[in-house]
């Protein structure tokens, strides 16, 4: 292949220089390129200079990316300077008009793989804070596990008293008892450890929406190997070094003359067991009201009006090769003959999307005129039709295959100093060295997800820029499904208009893949990492919850095994089931309450926080705290129901005749 010669885009001739190795075999990497051409082959050609915005130094865009080798010693804030410098001598005074000026970040290239605020090709290969919150979790279920057997020893001290004092008695040293207690914690956290290697593949399964395709579970890695280890090490002493220094410190002569009931020991082994069932359900509490607020903003972004049609609307791209606009007229032209597709659009890009096209624009006198960083969202005379975009004043471009009007936005309106749409038609605007009318004023929309604010932008006809066909599909709520007769028109035959769409694509470009998408669609999948978060916290709550309950249920049966006598004499003396019931849950609910009392500010701080990084966000309503520690109790009392209907209706006689 070397010397041998490529043809892009019926006019760019490449030379073949050399063959670099498969960059992506893995799937994990932002190089995924197949081709690399060089820059000056692009400089020479003066469509690409120009679609590349090379020499508009206003113009930004994630598709084009400079790498940078630093020299030992050099630091990063010294080279952003010396970029700022550049930009300043070639943007000169238009730069420091009304303060405006560029400011240039250099990104680590390992921060690349969990970061993609500056834009990667619409590449991005993980999501830092779905793996932090999957740790997060880890972390919780182990620290709540571990607060559950850290109950359960110290709840088994007073039978274990005894065997203590006779092992002291025989010359067992402190020491010994402590690793006796840590052996046995460690023999049940490796016997867990065991289960839960087997069970990972049926996991990793079941969270593969969190996780990369290719990750697998295989003891032969040595790295898993060590991790199994550390954990089992380390579970093992969060949970048993507590309890096993309290069961070795156990005194011998109170031991043996059976005081280890009694005393100073009970009453601190309760308050112990007490504040770790509150910190189980702080932690669960936490869980549930993040969870709802979580929701809550979900809800609130799928749901929001967004200022555009979104219902319907289906999309697809053109083949990135096709410089061509007659052919993607034609393609239009068949489309609007199919039957069930209402409207045809040519665009840049959706109106809400996660990409950006940016430019300066200049408006105003020269001495002082207003700077300002405006968005372009370039298509047909029907896209704003086919969304439902109004007008506010004014009229539409005409149609054309270069700019030589624009509409702009609300946003974009008050910038420029003017309160009503009228004011602003008529007035030129300087863009790209050349002076462009303002001819209509439209009504904002959200064109990223409400992560971001409303930005000033500008409509314009470019045909080099509408790489989308957008079309809006035909509704109904009836089909007759007898053969031939049915109606094209409704969502019932939505696929076979679009069969007929991908045989039209594929007759003007043959042997392209079509692939297509509705709007509804890309803007749920925009908040992906917020979805998954939300399940992420619905999972974890869940089992938060079950677990916390779980220790709940160890404290009341130990706790009502030590008031057997007392539940038996208060039958006798005339107690009724509920009163008895009554008795032994207050202390417990109390301890619930608690423990929303404890996590609900924390709660309240962490949710805020979430929330801040969204522009528009849902309220965070007071009657969530209220309504999220409801729950909490109505689990309690369920749990605490299992043991306590069970003691409370005991034959008393029994409980009394055991001595």
């Amino acid at each position: 292949m070397i010397g041998e010669k490529i043809l892009y885009d019926d006019s760019i001739i490449a030379r073949v220089a050399g063959i670099v190795e498969d960059l992506d075999k893995q799937g994990r990497s932002t190089f995924n390129f197949l081709e690399f051409i060089s820059l000056p082959t692009i400089l020479k050609n003066s469509g690409l200079r120009k679609s590349f915005e090379w020499d508009d130094w206003g113009a930004t865009t994630s598709d084009q990316q400079l790498y940078v080798v630093l020299s030992d010693g050099t630091a990063a804030s010294t080279v952003e300077k010396k970029l700022k410098a550049i930009f300043e001598e070639n943007q000169g005074a238009n730069a420091k008009k009304d303060n405006f000026t560029w400011a240039y970040f250099l990104q680590p290239l390992d921060d690349i793989h969990f970061n993609n605020h500056y834009g990667n090709f619409g590449i991005e290969l993980a999501n830092r804070s779905v793996m932090l919150g999957l740790m997060l979790v880890a972390a919780f279920l182990v620290l709540i596990a571990s607060i559950n057997f850290i109950n359960l020893s110290t709840a088994q001290a007073t039978q274990r008293a005894k065997e203590i004092g006779m092992r002291k008695t025989m010359g067992s040293s402190r020491s010994q008892l402590i690793f006796q207690f840590l052996g046995e914690t460690f023999l049940v956290t490796l016997l867990a450890c065991v289960l839960s290697a087997a069970l990972a593949p049926l996991l990793l399964k079941t969270f593969s929406d969190y996780i990369p395709a290719d990750l697998s579970f295989s003891l032969a890695n040595p790295l898993v190997i060590v991790f199994l280890c550390i954990s089992v090490i380390s579970v093992t002493l969060l949970a048993g070094l507590y309890p096993a220094w309290i069961l070795s410190s156990m005194n011998v002569l109170e031991v043996l003359k059976t005081r280890g009931q009694t005393g100073k020991y009970k009453t601190r082994n309760v308050r112990l067991r007490q504040g770790l069932t509150v910190s189980q359900f702080v932690i669960a509490q936490f869980f549930v009201i993040g969870a709802v607020l979580v929701s809550k903003q979900i809800h609130f972004m799928l749901n929001k009006d967004l200022g555009f049609r979104k219902e319907a609307v289906l999309s697809f791209k053109f083949p990135p090769y096709d410089t061509s606009n007659t052919r993607r007229l034609v393609l239009m032209d068949e489309l609007k003959e199919v039957p069930g597709i209402a409207l045809v659009t040519m665009g840049n890009d959706l109106p809400s999307s996660t990409g950006w096209w940016t430019t300066n624009m200049e408006y105003g006198a020269s001495k002082q005129p207003i700077q300002t960083h405006v968005e372009l969202k370039s298509g047909d005379s029907n896209y704003l039709k086919l969304f439902h975009i109004p007008l506010l004043t004014g009229r539409n471009l005409l149609p054309g295959d270069t700019t030589s009007e624009i509409l702009i936005n609300e946003t974009y309106l008050h910038q420029l100093g003017f309160t009503q749409p009228g004011e602003a038609i008529g007035k030129m605007v300087k863009w790209n060295n050349r002076y462009t009318p303002i001819v209509g004023v439209f009504k904002d929309f959200h064109a990223h997800p409400l992560n971001y604010k409303i930005a000033p932008m500008a409509f314009c006809h470019e045909v080099t820029r509408n790489r989308v066909m957008i079309l809006n599909l035909e509704t109904g709520t009836s089909v007759n499904r007898e053969a031939g007769s049915g109606s094209e028109g409704t969502r019932a035959n939505w696929p076979l208009v679009i069969s007929k769409m991908k045989k039209l694509f594929q007759s003007v470009y043959p042997g392209e893949e079509f692939s297509y998408s509705f709007l509804d669609d890309d803007i749920t999948k925009a908040y992906w990492n917020e979805q998954k978060i939300s399940q992420l916290l619905k999972w974890s709550t869940g089992l938060t919850i079950f677990i916390s309950c779980l220790g709940l249920l160890g404290l009341v049966i130990y706790t009502t095994t030590q008031r057997t006598k007392e539940i038996g004499i208060r039958k006798v003396l005339g107690a009724s089931v509920t009163q008895i019931m009554q008795i032994l849950s207050i202390d417990f609910i109390k301890l619930v309450i608690i423990a929303f009392l404890i996590a609900t500010p924390f709660a309240w701080w962490a949710i805020h926080a979430w929330l801040d990084g969204f522009v528009f966000r849902t309220d965070v309503s007071w009657w969530i705290f209220p309504l999220s520690g409801l729950v909490m109790i109505c689990m309690a009392l369920v749990t605490l129901s299992v043991q306590t209907i069970k003691t409370a209706t005991a034959n008393p006689a029994k409980s009394l005749n055991t001595e």
